[in-house]
Formats: structure tokens, sequence, C-alpha cells
């Protein structure tokens, strides 16, 4: 009779325990791979919570004006248990460059301006000089219009009747002797602007994000590019050139007489202000100038007289207007101008009144 024994051949034992290993080792690496995974789902977590931090601190310095004043800086803290974000503000021209940080590597840094240009919101402003706003030709506007105390008159130039639409009375407001006011230390920041550099320069070629400051300023035929310009005499902008948003053109020429064109096919996207200490009482010296075909989406502030055609999509404010045709002067009107109120692009810091931010674009 055979009995039967529990040994194990020799060969059988180390199999086993490489086996147990082996797969001690796969559950560990499992182990790892999910806890790797996670930690990188919580670093991503976590850094885009950071990212929306920053997203929310524009957010409110947008919203609320006294936040953080220009050229200066503020913590605040947006969520409980968050980690404080600091927001410094500083000027590139009339706009606003933003700074959004919270101690870590990643920043976020914009440009901003203004939601409106002023409380009044107008499409056009034309200061009382004791006479008529008068249309004529195939002159529009579409929004608020604050107009000198004698009204609106349709009239006739050339023997061409005027074509256009009539302004609806609920459209219609009283301006004033004088423009809306400036916000005096902008003013000044822009004066300080305009007297860096009397030098003439002529662009042609492709500029992007630059602020220039010279005596006169020429765009040639042809140009492209973002830019803001600050001049003490005067801006020529050329046929089919075009100053891409967010641009502006400010002139202040002092006790001289400033002027600013906007020749046939050219478009600025943004804002063109021109200041002045002389008055155009005999229309004789205009200080701004945009021909028919020509184009401005933005703001307009003109304190002095003005020779307008073609379009202006935002809002314009002027001293003065009047039409010149065959040698005869007409005093107060637009002749185949078309003005639009619009709101899409953020305004210049310029004018006075609450102050609520709009985002231009991300600088980086």
């Amino acid at each position: 009779m055979m009995m039967k024994t529990n040994r194990l051949r020799g060969f059988a034992l180390p199999a086993v325990l490489v086996a147990s290993v082996l797969i001690l080792l796969l559950i560990l690496f499992a182990y790892s791979a999910v806890t790797m995974d996670m930690h990188r789902y919580s670093l991503y977590h976590d850094k885009k919570q950071l990212r929306e931090d920053l997203k929310s601190a524009l957010v409110l310095y947008c919203a609320d004006s006294s936040l953080c004043a220009i050229d200066d800086s503020s913590e605040v803290n947006i969520f409980a248990g968050h980690d404080k974000v600091k927001i410094s503000a500083g000027r590139w021209g009339l706009y606003e460059k933003v700074t959004i940080s919270n101690g870590y590597p990643d920043q976020y840094q914009v440009l901003v301006g203004r939601r409106y240009e002023c409380d009044k919101r107008a499409a056009f402003w034309l200061c009382d000089r004791n006479r008529a706003l008068s249309l004529a030709g195939d002159a529009r506007i579409e929004g608020l219009v604050y107009m000198p105390l004698n009204g609106i008159n349709y009239t006739e130039v050339n023997t061409r009747y005027y074509t256009g639409k009539q302004i609806p009375e609920d459209w219609l407001r009283i301006s004033s002797k004088d423009l809306p006011l400036v916000d005096s230390v902008q003013l000044e920041h822009a004066r300080t602007l305009c007297r860096q550099d009397e030098q003439k320069l002529e662009l042609s070629s492709l500029v992007r994000d630059t602020v220039i400051c010279g005596s006169v300023v020429r765009i040639r035929k042809g140009f492209r590019g973002n830019l803001q310009i600050f001049a003490s005499d005067s801006v020529i902008v050329e046929e089919e050139a075009m100053l891409e948003y967010p641009s502006g053109i400010y002139v202040d020429s002092g006790e001289r007489r400033p002027y600013v064109s906007l020749e046939r096919g050219s478009k600025v996207n943004g804002y063109i202000i021109v200041t002045s200490q002389n008055s155009d009482s005999q229309l004789r010296h205009p200080s701004y100038v945009q021909q028919l075909g020509a184009t401005l989406n933005g703001l307009l502030y003109v304190d002095g007289s003005c020779n307008i055609e073609g379009d202006i999509i935002g809002a314009a404010y002027v001293k003065d207007c009047y039409y010149y045709s065959n040698g005869n002067v007409y005093a107060g009107t637009l002749y185949d101008a078309r003005v639009v109120r619009s709101d899409s692009l953020a305004f210049p810091i310029f004018l006075k009144g609450p102050y609520e931010r709009k985002m231009i674009k991300k600088l980086h």
C-alpha cells in the first residue's frame, strides 16, 4: 500500500513567489497610476481655479471703479479661503492696461476702456451756437441727438432736397453752449503726451500696440495697424489707410489751430479727439474734416468746427459743424453724413461720468 505525500516539487515555490511579486507590482502600478492621475487632476483643477480667480477679479474691477485707481495697485479677496489677488492699473494712451496676479507665475494682463463715454450716451451732440442743426442731402442720425434750442431743420443744399429720415421726437434733447466735461487728469495726461516729441512722422508700414508722439503725423495710403497718436499740430489719414481697433488720434495744438483729416476710404477704429483754445466763429479753419467714404468707429470729440461727411459709428460730440460747397458755407449743417450710436467698442477714458470699464483685449 502506497502513502500520499503533500510535498511539492522544488520548482513550484519560486514560481508562486514570482507570480505573487508580479501581481503585487501590477497592483502597485495601477495604484500609482490612479494616484498620479488624481494628482494631475488636482493640479489642473487648482490651476484652473487660480485662472478663474483672475478672471473674477477682472470682472469685479470693471464693475467697481473705486476698486483700484489708475497708476496704483490694490489687493482683493475674491472668495474666502482663496489667495488674495493683486490688481495693478496703468495708462496706455487713453486706454488702461491692467495686470492681475495672485503670486503664482500666471498673470492676466488686459487692455480696458470705458463702457460708455459719459452719462449722455449721445449719438450726436452739437453745442448751441444760436442756430438750428440742419440736415441736408442724405444725412442721418440714429440715436439720441443733443441739439441747439433752435431745433432741427431739414433743408436743401445745391438744389438737392433732404432725402433722409426725420428724427423721432423722443430722440431729441437740448444741448448747451459747451461740450460735456472732460476728466482733468486725463486731459493733462494727454497734453503731456502731445508735447513729448515735436518731430514730423510718416507711417506706411505695419505698427502694433504702439503709442506715437509727434507734431505732424501722416498715415500713408494702404497703412494697416493699431496705434494711438498724440500730436501737437495735425494728423492726416490718407485714402484707404486703416487704423485698427484699438487705435486713437489726439491733437492738442495749444494756442495754434489743430487739424485732423480723414480722407476718402480711410477708417479709424477707436477715437478721434481734437482740442483747441481758438474759436472758429467764421467757420474758416475746421479742426476736423471727414471726407465722404471715410469711417470712424468709436468716439469723436472736437472742441472746434467740423466738416463731416461719411460715417461715424459710436458717438460724436462737436462744438460746431458746417458744410462747404461751391464757395458757400452752410453753418450748423450735416450733409451726406451718417451718425449712428453704438456701444460695441470700448470708449477712451476721457470724459467725466460714471466709469464702468470694458475689456478691449487680452495682452498675454
